[in-house]
């Protein structure tokens, strides 16, 4: 047997780096039989580490594609309850109107002109939405809102119709100030004609949200609006009759403007679909690559370790003290870690003598 003689401050620093060195292994083996993993993967992968760094590489990639899809399933989200919204509006007000137009009960259309004020108010404060600090209607021009105020152009468009004295007259005046190159586009349009660019949600694959508030389809639903708020304060208001005939165009257009806004709806849930399905593709196959990674870092037969290396620190610190021995001034410590009584022969039967032979027979 061999037998090491140490100091007490010796041993002390022995045993405290011996507790040190036992507990972070307990802990670290502890951590694998919890997670499944190695915790030192370079032993686990024997230093190849290309396919761990492989999966790596696919899952940052994945974790990326996982963020573009929920910011672009957000956009589209955000875009689509703006449609709603003004499509709502325009099924709403749309047979109000045509109800002035053949009724006209007295102050009627002036009510209804009222509402279609405050409808033009409302889409285009719908339109003007933005998502993540981007608006949703802009094109490339995320940072700033696609329309001007609806009280600045409703102003617009009252002088421009200001001469008018028919319903036709008002409603070819409204097409032309919505219409291609009218100041619609020139001053009060402050997006881009540039759609947005596409968005990456999969590995080659791209979903595009072009609507911009632009589109001829928002501009049929905003002329019909339009029509419908000059009944209040409009040229016409002196003619009852070509009141009533304003009335039944502005409902009229507002009926076929719901086609067109339906159209657009249903184009933008494609796109919704398109990131949901990719958005489920990426979880799928990150979750094929988290069960490679483990796989490959998994760490076998770990679950017995941490018990036996409790047993063992258990039994360094069961070290007997000084009073133990009974004075004794000599103590040598085994290379097992027993304690032995060199200065005073122990008893077989003693106390002592019991401790000192089970030692050494452990």
């Amino acid at each position: 047997m061999t037998v090491n003689t140490l100091g007490d401050l010796a041993r002390n620093f022995q045993m405290r780096a011996l507790q040190v060195r036992m507990k972070t292994e307990i802990d670290r083996l502890s951590q694998e039989v919890t997670t499944g993993l190695a915790a030192d993967v370079a032993t686990r992968v024997r230093g190849d580490f290309a396919p761990i760094s492989g999966v790596e590489r696919d899952l940052s990639r994945l974790a990326a594609y996982r963020n573009a899809t929920t910011e672009a399933a957000g956009f589209a989200g955000a875009a689509q309850q703006a449609l709603g919204r003004l499509e709502g509006l325009v099924a709403e007000l749309g047979p109000g109107l045509l109800t002035a137009a053949s009724t006209n009960p007295a102050g009627l259309a002036l009510i209804v002109g009222e509402e279609a004020e405050a409808a033009f108010a409302t889409a285009v404060s719908a339109l003007n939405t933005s998502f993540a600090g981007r608006y949703l209607f802009s094109g490339a021009a995320t940072t700033s809102a696609p329309l001007d105020s609806a009280e600045a152009m409703l102003a617009a468009l009252r002088a421009d119709v200001a001469a008018e004295t028919t319903a036709a007259g008002v409603v070819a005046a409204v097409d032309t100030w919505l219409g291609p190159g009218g100041a619609f586009e020139a001053t009060h349009y402050l997006g881009s004609d540039t759609p947005l660019a596409p968005m990456r949600v999969a590995e080659g694959e791209n979903v595009s949200l072009t609507a911009t508030a632009s589109d001829y389809r928002l501009r049929e639903a905003l002329a019909g609006l339009a029509l419908g708020a000059l009944l209040r304060d409009g040229p016409l208001v002196a003619d009852t009759e070509q009141q009533e005939e304003l009335s039944r165009l502005a409902g009229e257009r507002l009926l076929s403007a719901q086609t067109g806004l339906a159209e657009q709806r249903a184009e933008l849930g494609s796109v919704e679909a398109a990131i949901e399905r990719a958005s489920v593709r990426n979880a799928a196959r990150s979750a094929g690559l988290e069960l490679a990674r483990a796989e490959i870092s998994v760490w076998i037969d770990t679950s017995r370790r941490p018990g036996s290396r409790r047993c063992r620190r258990s039994s360094k610190l069961c070290i007997p003290s000084r009073r133990a021995l009974h004075g004794c001034r000599s103590r040598t410590f085994c290379g097992d870690g027993a304690l032995l009584c060199l200065s005073r022969p122990a008893a077989a039967g003693s106390r002592i003598g019991g401790r000192l032979a089970s030692a050494h027979q452990g």
